[in-house]
């Protein structure tokens, strides 16, 4: 799927059904039906909208008060719950200190996101790279619920040894727990 454009603005009154429309609204000056997903962070502040689009859409700008980013596509694997709805979705955005960026990247690729994605209530993650802006690496999880995130396996996959060594060298780490309120690209690969 190449590039995801990922707008992130706080929330408008309006409440899900403004960020719906606001999906579709952005949705509608892409070339194409780019799916898309809108989410509204748990404690109700953010909302984050992906275009799953054309990546020459280099140029674009972001609506006031918003902020606009293109995220390559790193790597994305189905979850042993792929069959089932993803109400939540989790991001974990991070830097990595240069000198760990090349294990930081194998880490993730050959042990963790694999991992995770055998945790049960993940339906799917992927892992993207920021283009532009900062942090650069992000991984996102759709989940069945916010305790997935907690759960024994999970926890399991973030104490290994390897994730011991690489933990402590990531930079400007956030970690968000958002509500799906749509998610257009189930219907997309139904269609294909």
């Amino acid at each position: 799927m190449g590039t995801v454009l990922m707008l992130c603005r706080p929330v408008a009154p309006g409440g899900d059904q403004q960020v719906i429309a606001e999906a579709r609204a952005f949705g509608r000056t892409l070339p194409g039906v780019p799916p898309l997903q809108a989410c509204i962070s748990l404690d109700g502040t953010e909302a984050r909208i992906y275009a799953w689009a054309d990546a020459s859409l280099i140029n674009r700008r972001a609506p006031e008060l918003a902020s606009l980013a293109r995220l390559a596509t790193l790597c994305e694997w189905d979850g042993v719950s792929v069959r089932e709805r993803a109400p939540y979705h989790y991001v974990v955005a991070t830097d990595i200190e240069p000198a760990k960026e090349i294990e930081f990247n194998s880490w993730y690729h050959s042990e963790h996101m694999p991992g995770l994605s055998a945790v049960p209530g993940i339906v799917r993650c992927a892992r993207y790279r920021c283009l532009e802006s900062r942090p650069r690496y992000r991984a996102v999880y759709d989940i069945t619920s916010p305790e997935v995130a907690q759960s024994e396996a999970w926890l399991a996959l973030r104490n290994t040894s390897w994730s011991g060594r690489i933990r402590p060298h990531f930079l400007n780490t956030t970690r968000t727990i958002f509500r799906t309120v749509l998610d257009e690209r189930a219907a997309v690969a139904l269609a294909a």
